[in-house]
């Protein structure tokens, strides 16, 4: 039995990729039960358009919109325990030494970032009862996209047609959120980087948190784990009522890869009546808005 790697229940954030892999499995069993492993990716996430909301994948996201006994319980708890909190995202890489003395004695600064930083760095019990509690199954397995890891791949390996619709969000060291669209210095596949090119991703390394668009995320699944000697599927659904510019970009690049094979998955209809209920309570509001509350309501409602 073939490898399916699940683009459609695949998510920004770990916690949206729970939900939509749990809720695909409940509505559509006939169809996953075809796969000897669903692979699921999820990546750091960061506010695109709302860019004062607390999204879901960060800290701020899970204490400010989830119910349940976490270790904060409100965002100024973060402050209390800044120590541990700056030890570990030093650890991780996250931030220096220096950045990490700056951010012990400016609270308004370490507000500013801290809370943009995914949660599952600082609350890993959690992240293993949040998996545990949803995809408890055998077959499912969550996978975390790196694009620290990624980028020099992403930028060697991927013809400039994809790679300028490219975009990582960052976060800057001051706690604003900017943007940078992926280029090369030369425009054939698969010659060596360029110092330019290295410096870029020297640049954006620097960002504690590194969060892709539609089609990046989709060059980092297929860089990461598609190009390999395995059986593999990559699952993917058009969106027909949505113009989604950048992921059927994505979907293109994959279907031109002669050594992948994809494959359509049948409707997420449960996660779409989440959106669905929301949209009906809260009319007009962006759909970064509607993701979240959507994830949120259904984990609070689940976790009672």
């Amino acid at each position: 039995m073939p490898t399916l790697i699940s683009l459609l229940n695949s998510g920004e954030s770990l916690e949206k990729a729970v939900v939509l892999t749990k809720l695909a499995l409940e509505q559509n069993p006939s169809f996953y039960s075809n796969y000897q492993k669903i692979t699921i990716l999820y990546c750091e996430n960061l506010p695109k358009k709302e860019k004062d909301m607390q999204i879901h994948g960060t800290l701020g996201g899970i204490i400010e919109n989830l119910k349940d006994d976490l270790k904060y319980k409100k965002l100024e708890d973060l402050w209390e325990d800044k120590e541990n909190i700056l030890n570990k995202a030093e650890n991780l890489n996250k931030i220096s030494k220096r950045t990490k003395e700056k951010l012990l004695t400016n609270k308004n600064r370490f507000d500013k970032i801290i809370p943009k930083f995914p949660w599952y760095y600082f609350l890993e019990d959690y992240k293993k009862f949040l998996i545990n509690e949803f995809l408890d199954n055998g077959k499912v397995c969550l996978q975390f996209l790196n694009y620290s890891n990624e980028l020099p791949n992403i930028i060697q390996k991927t013809s400039s047609f994809y790679l300028w619709k490219s975009k990582l969000y960052t976060l800057n060291s001051e706690g604003s959120i900017g943007q940078q669209i992926l280029h090369k210095e030369h425009c054939s596949l698969n010659l060596e980087l360029t110092e330019k090119d290295k410096r870029q991703i020297e640049r954006l390394n620097k960002n504690p948190v590194l969060s892709p668009n539609v089609l990046t995320f989709i060059l980092g699944t297929y860089y990461s784990c598609c190009n390999k000697n395995e059986d593999i599927l990559v699952g993917y659904r058009y969106f027909k009522k949505i113009k989604r510019t950048s992921y059927d970009l994505g979907i293109k690049f994959l279907r031109k890869k002669s050594d992948l094979n994809i494959v359509e998955e049948p409707k997420n209809k449960l996660f779409n009546d989440l959106l669905d209920e929301v949209d009906k309570k809260y009319r007009g509001i962006s759909l970064e808005k509607k993701v979240n509350l959507a994830i949120y309501n259904h984990l609070n409602k689940s976790l009672v």
